[in-house]
């Protein structure tokens, strides 16, 4: 929009399109001024001044540019139909011009001032349209109106009238003009990104899609229009005013039915109709065409009709437009999530329903964990601007569709063609190195999880299917070195084989909800035999889960239905309270205990509020923190190096102790060492099943002394940060041997024992 002020623009040269522009403008205010003279009932008098209408909506829409061509029409439109009285054209012209100026720069300023909205308080077609009727009817049309009185009062013209007279007469012309004809003008000329002030229309023809009762409504006005032309010309005027009253409720409700320019066009043409019925009868004001507006019945009673029918039609449209248009923005309000903006799982399903059924598309989920990991991670502060941050970076890949159903997940959609392909492998590539910023600057790991669906031609499928299908596939990740994620076609097969997968969940959900949780555990021995002696117990916690049939379901069946259910930390709360109430009961075992290590899932290590549970729940039962530890892999120290650390520091400095289990099979594992500050180390199973069968490392190198020379390594460098180490996996005593040898300060395996009930372990 043009900033300048109201009198002055910018110069800037003409192009091809802008000098055609000003020679149509030329053109047309001249047509109109010879059309509303032509049709009117006096010979200067037009009950209907289309270059009023005209001329306001060229100059508001195009800027004060188009006064050039406007004063220029009305200049040749007076000396073509006044060649006599030159000064006629020129009263005109000045008029036009005024009328443009003054109430274009009013009804700026008007928009502009806060704190004057006119009657209407919204900020939409109402307000626009009570600020223009101020700006033109009160402004616009009252100064050329006092301008063409005294020039025609000097002038002689009429001299059968007063100033007064003549100045209201100029009025009314000026007024009706503008009031009809300007909104339909500016209505058809819709809106677009370069004109000189806003307009409160879209741009196109779209609002002329009418529908039967649009169409209906709108032949009933022009119908009850014809009628009173017919009523005028068969001489029977004393019906008009009956015919009239129905006038008025039939323009309100085709108002309230129908957009603006249907409106407006129905409107004007009704006008026209009527003001046509005045100049067609045998004597409509005086004999024949009178020079002087002597305003007979007749003619103020359709002025009268066409005014009031005109604001009432004009409000009550704005009105309905104005709520048709507050209840799509609640409603895509309704389908977006507060937060980002994007869509919300009700918006996914309005993108599916008005997709193009004809072409596959791609559908992707991508999982960065839950709002409280990620909270964790970046701190609660930045929960919110994260979000953003991450809803902007997909964006970023230009996804035909952008929803998140859920804080830390988002559904993307792209077309299923090369480019879209394209787009989700380097999407995906992107992803596994993904980072954001914490709050002192420093970068920090938060890989997204990727998950793909063709979605084939065809309609259906709702938001709920396909957002459970894509968080059932998300547990199928892609391998650590893959370049592409895997596509899965929805076909019956796949939603048949996760329904039965999803029953399967189920039943483990409900197993876990009704506590069947079972304690295990496994003993951990010193490695020398000598020392075996030892009368206090080290143990790992095992869980196990009973079914309906009282079977124990071992842990790697229910623990990733766990996993993919989310309820690992669930789980691991569980385990926690039971353990602490199992030894509150038995004191006397808890004294025998060196040691009770528990398991922390990666959902506890990204819960920020485990470690307050866990000491909690402890003081809660009078119990010691000595006697306990936790243990994490190493895989969840690689993958949340921050969220590990933290962890580890605050469960170290409530007492317990920290083990890193499956230590060694990760990258830069001694870099680890040297930034988490752990009691103890775990040595994974693989490097010691490798001592004495080295086919048995899944290592390309199967030299029998590499797995060795690793293990020595890992316990030197313990022993030097006064770490302790574990071998896992020790099964049988040869084993237990070579490790105690190699420096190894605890073994666990089946040399020592296998899971056993908790219960049973102190038997």
């Amino acid at each position: 929009m043009n900033k300048s002020s109201a009198l002055k623009f910018q110069p800037r040269a003409l192009s091809r399109a802008g000098v055609l522009r000003l020679l149509g403008a030329f053109a047309g205010i001249a047509l109109a001024a010879w059309l509303s003279r032509s049709l009117s009932p006096g010979e200067h008098f037009s009950l209907l001044w289309l270059p009023a209408g005209l001329a306001f909506a060229l100059t508001w829409k195009y800027g004060f540019v188009m006064l050039l061509p406007i004063m220029g029409g009305m200049l040749a439109w007076g000396a073509l139909a006044q060649p006599h009285n030159p000064w006629v054209g020129l009263t005109a012209a000045a008029a036009e011009a005024i009328a443009v100026v003054a109430a274009v720069s009013a009804l700026r300023w008007l928009l502009k001032v806060r704190r004057w909205r006119g009657i209407g308080s919204e900020n939409g077609r109402l307000r626009w349209l009570l600020n223009f009727y101020v700006a033109t009817l009160l402004i616009g049309a009252l100064l050329p109106a006092l301008l063409g009185a005294l020039i025609f009062k000097l002038s002689g013209q009429f001299g059968s009238l007063a100033f007064g007279e003549l100045a209201f007469v100029y009025w009314v012309i000026q007024a009706l003009g503008t009031l009809l004809f300007a909104p339909l003008i500016l209505s058809l000329l819709g809106a677009s990104d370069d004109d000189a002030n806003p307009i409160p229309f879209p741009p196109g023809f779209s609002e002329l899609r009418i529908t039967v009762i649009d169409a209906l409504a709108g032949l009933a006005v022009i119908a009850l229009a014809a009628v009173i032309f017919w009523l005028r010309r068969s001489g029977n005027d004393g019906y008009v005013t009956i015919v009239a009253l129905a006038y008025l409720p039939l323009v309100a409700f085709s108002a309230m039915t129908q957009g603006a320019r249907f409106n407006y066009l129905i409107l004007t043409l009704a006008a026209v109709l009527m003001s046509l019925a005045l100049v067609l009868t045998s004597d409509p004001i005086g004999s024949g065409r009178p020079t002087e507006p002597a305003l007979r019945k007749e003619v103020f009673e359709t002025l009268v009709l066409i005014f009031c029918g005109t604001l009432l039609a004009q409000i009550l449209q704005a009105i309905s437009s104005d709520r048709a248009r507050a209840l799509a923005r609640l409603e895509d309000q309704a389908m977006r999530e507060p937060v980002t903006g994007l869509y919300n799982e009700f918006g996914f399903g309005r993108w599916l329903d008005a997709r193009d059924s004809q072409r596959a598309w791609l559908l992707v989920a991508v999982w960065f964990g839950s709002q409280e990991r990620i909270g964790f991670l970046l701190g609660p502060a930045n929960i919110l601007s994260a979000r953003r941050q991450l809803a902007r970076q997909l964006d970023a890949y230009q996804p035909k569709m952008l929803a998140t159903t859920e804080p830390g997940r988002y559904l993307l959609a792209f077309s299923d063609d090369a480019r879209g392909h394209d787009t989700v492998d380097a999407l995906f590539l992107a992803l596994k190195r993904h980072q954001v910023p914490r709050e002192n600057g420093d970068m920090i790991d938060m890989p997204g999880r990727v998950t793909v669906v063709r979605l084939p031609p065809g309609g259906g499928g709702s938001a709920t299917l396909m957002t459970s299908t894509l968080m059932a596939l998300e547990a199928q990740t892609a391998p650590v070195n893959a370049q592409r994620p895997p596509r899965h076609d929805l076909t019956d097969d796949l939603l048949y084989r996760l329904a039965d997968i999803a029953s399967r969940s189920e039943r483990v959900r409900t197993w876990i909800n009704e506590g069947r949780i079972v304690l295990f555990a496994q003993q951990i021995a010193p490695a020398q035999p000598a020392s075996a002696e030892d009368p206090l117990l080290a143990f790992e916690i095992l869980a196990r889960l009973r079914d309906d049939q009282e079977q124990l379901l071992p842990p790697g069946v229910f623990l990733s239905i766990a996993a993919e259910l989310g309820m690992m930390a669930q789980i691991d709360r569980v385990v926690v309270s039971a353990v602490f109430d199992y030894f509150r009961k038995r004191p006397e075992q808890l004294a025998r205990v060196r040691k009770c290590a528990i398991n922390m899932s990666s959902a506890s290590l990204a819960d920020p509020g485990f470690v307050s549970f866990v000491k909690t729940a402890l003081a809660e039962r009078g119990l010691s923190a000595r006697h306990f530890g936790f243990e994490i892999t190493e895989s969840q120290a690689i993958a949340s190096p921050q969220l590990a650390q933290s962890t580890v520091s605050l469960l170290r400095s409530a007492g317990f102790a920290v083990s890193i289990d499956d230590f060694g099979t990760g990258f830069a594992t001694y870099d680890y060492l040297k930034r988490f500050a752990v009691d103890e180390i775990k040595i994974d199973g693989s490097f010691i099943t490798g001592l004495t069968n080295p086919n048995a490392t899944n290592y390309s190198v199967t030299s029998l002394g590499l797995d060795e020379e690793i293990v020595a390594s890992i316990v030197r460098i313990a022993h030097r940060l006064n770490i302790r180490t574990v071998a896992e996996c020790v099964g049988d005593e040869a084993v237990r041997k070579q490790v105690a040898a190699l420096g190894v300060d605890y073994v666990q395996g089946w040399c020592v024992g296998r899971p056993v009930p908790l219960g049973q372990l102190f038997e």
